[in-house]
């Protein structure tokens, strides 16, 4: 998933994204880690049409508001040619145009519905998105339990002679990440 077009060196380096495997990246706080991963993950994929894919989000660190006001920002960028930064989105510097509101409204009702789903006014989620974003912090323990537990929509665990886990897909066309 994904292509080298957006990030040349990165790709390069990786081999691009793979299905059934594990990317761990680390750096110091505040350099970007999770705007890369959010990039590469989920909004390149996106744009190049994998609509099928579903993401746990676990977003104990931002509310679901602040990473779409994010992601709002990046398509203003991507499709409109507009830098603009999350706080702007939200209407906390600056003032927005009216050309600037149309777009972010436009930006919400479509992109942002179809990644992050349809909550109503108390927050529940009505139409599901993407992302499944989860604001609830968990430990280790628990956050293996949630998603076992979500895991086996779409598949089942087995062990294999040698004692370890793994897990086979109902349908190996659908990806969870």
């Amino acid at each position: 998933v994904g292509s080298e077009k957006y990030c040349p060196e990165f790709y390069k380096a990786i081999g691009n994204i793979k299905k059934a495997r594990i990317y761990v990246y680390g750096a110091g706080s505040k350099t970007g880690k999770t705007t890369l991963v959010d990039y590469l993950h989920i909004l390149v994929p996106y744009i190049e049409g994998y609509r099928e894919m579903k993401f746990y989000y676990f977003g104990w660190e931002i509310s679901i508001e602040e990473k779409q006001a994010a992601f709002c920002a990046f398509f203003m960028a991507y499709k409109h040619g507009i830098p603009m930064d999350a706080d702007r989105v939200q209407g906390l510097i600056g003032t927005l145009t009216e050309e600037e509101q149309k777009y972010i409204s436009d930006i919400y009702n479509n992109e942002l519905t179809e990644i992050f789903g349809v909550y109503d006014e108390e927050g529940s989620l009505e139409t599901p998105g993407m992302i499944t974003y989860i604001e609830t912090p968990m430990n280790a323990a628990e956050m293996e339990t949630f998603l076992r537990k979500e895991m086996l929509q779409y598949g089942e665990f087995k062990t294999s002679k040698r004692g370890l886990d793994y897990f086979v897909w109902h349908d190996n066309t659908k990806h969870v990440h």
